[in-house]
């Protein structure tokens, strides 16, 4: 062996032996790489499928209700786009809901009365996101990175707990904390870098759940037949909204907001539109209840202010948080939507609670407060609420007040 070869041998041992060493230090596997390589393949695929299903297990405090999603999903570079899943939470069958990009629109679909043409495909992403229990947005959203939001690889701490194997793959499995302070899990292929689940607990005042969303079947890079993309709905299309209420039209446009006073209500806030006042009596077990609601709708927007009062007996401070759980209880009832999460808040010394719903179509958020004897609700739903502008929300939340009671003059 000459010297050259010598020189060559010794050096592939040399490289063999410290491969180790220099391996740790130049490419050293951490959380953080793992996540940003699974994320870079994601969006160079050109097309993507898979089946799955999310598996949603409450606490004991909700007497350990599980619910099941099952999903299909396609994609095909740049923009054909499809998610369906069904929903058994309202109707025994399962209640089917798609939204789907031929390419040149984007669609959805929730059975059985809705069937609408949106903007854009994010914002038909956006307004199924919650609904889908995240089915429609956490691959696509690694799929087009155009979609604005948070996406796996943005996992905060992640920690890289060890290899696993998940329905026959070995899989690198993270744990971090979301946007929302939740602490998600996912499983990754450590073969392929496809995510095989992404498991998110969470953590609410009353209650808890663990959210499993699994994927199977999963292909990449193959031929997808087009009609996948040209999803029929049973029912027609429904022209471009235009709200009605009694003699009042209310089209489509960009809020203009306006300061609504009211003295018998006792309250000022900014509406996005002139609102429409409605009184409703109520005969419930606590006696009659009148409500006095207004509502303001925009483009893709609504606000209702509304306010009662109660028998003293039950505006009692000291069962506010009973109160608020019976409105909490009816504000989900009445969008048909699922508690994504509350908060105790307060103005004025006046005890209050958030909360936010996710509902067919985008979500929905509510703000309880009980001043005195009086209940006050106001609500803002929207198809694509969380990608709207905070401002927005802002004007309407924030500029709320409640006015106290002036006494009479002697």
């Amino acid at each position: 062996m000459n010297a050259y070869r010598r020189v060559v041998f010794s050096f592939l041992i040399a490289t063999v032996l410290c491969g180790g060493v220099i391996g740790g230090q130049t490419r050293k596997l951490t959380p953080e790489v793992i996540l940003k390589k699974t994320a870079a393949r994601y969006a160079t695929y050109s097309s993507y499928s898979d089946v799955g299903v999310v598996i949603t297990t409450y606490d004991e405090a909700t007497r350990g209700r599980i619910e099941k999603q099952p999903f299909s999903l396609f994609f095909n570079r740049p923009n054909r786009f499809r998610v369906e899943w069904l929903d058994y939470d309202l109707q025994k069958d399962g209640r089917k809901n798609v939204v789907w990009s031929n390419g040149e629109a984007t669609f959805v679909y929730w059975e059985p009365k809705t069937f609408e043409k949106k903007q854009s495909l994010e914002m038909g992403i956006a307004a199924a996101a919650g609904v889908s229990s995240g089915a429609a947005y956490t691959i696509p959203r690694l799929l087009i990175p155009e979609i604005e939001g948070w996406a796996l690889n943005d996992l905060k701490k992640p920690t890289l707990v060890g290899e696993e194997i998940f329905e026959g793959e070995l899989c690198y499995r993270i744990k971090g904390f979301d946007s929302g302070g939740d602490l998600n899990e996912v499983w990754i292929g450590k073969r392929d870098s496809l995510i095989r689940k992404v498991t998110t607990h969470s953590t609410f005042e009353t209650y808890s759940t663990v959210e499993e969303e699994i994927h199977r079947n999963i292909q990449v890079d193959r031929p997808i037949q087009k009609d996948i993309f040209d999803f029929k709905p049973p029912i027609a299309l429904s022209s471009p909204k235009v709200y009605q209420d009694g003699e009042v039209l209310y089209a489509p446009g960009s809020p203009t907001w306006s300061e609504l006073s009211s003295e018998e209500g006792r309250f000022k806030v900014l509406m996005p539109a002139p609102p429409v006042a409605q009184t409703l009596t109520l005969k419930t077990q606590r006696g009659t209840i009148v409500h006095h609601s207004y509502a303001a709708r925009t483009t893709g927007m609504t606000c209702i202010v509304d306010y009662a009062d109660l028998p003293r007996e039950f505006a009692d401070p000291d069962n506010a948080n009973t109160l608020f759980d019976e409105a909490r209880d009816q504000f989900t009832k009445n969008v048909q939507g699922k508690l994504a999460s509350e908060t105790a808040i307060s103005q004025d010394g006046h005890p209050g609670r958030e909360v936010r719903a996710h509902i067919l179509g985008g979500e929905a958020v509510a703000r309880f407060y009980l001043a005195s004897d009086r209940l006050y609700q106001l609500v803002i739903t929207s198809p694509d609420l969380p990608t709207r502008p905070g401002h927005e929300i802002d004007s309407f939340f924030s500029s709320f007040k409640i006015i106290a009671k002036t006494k009479p003059v002697t």
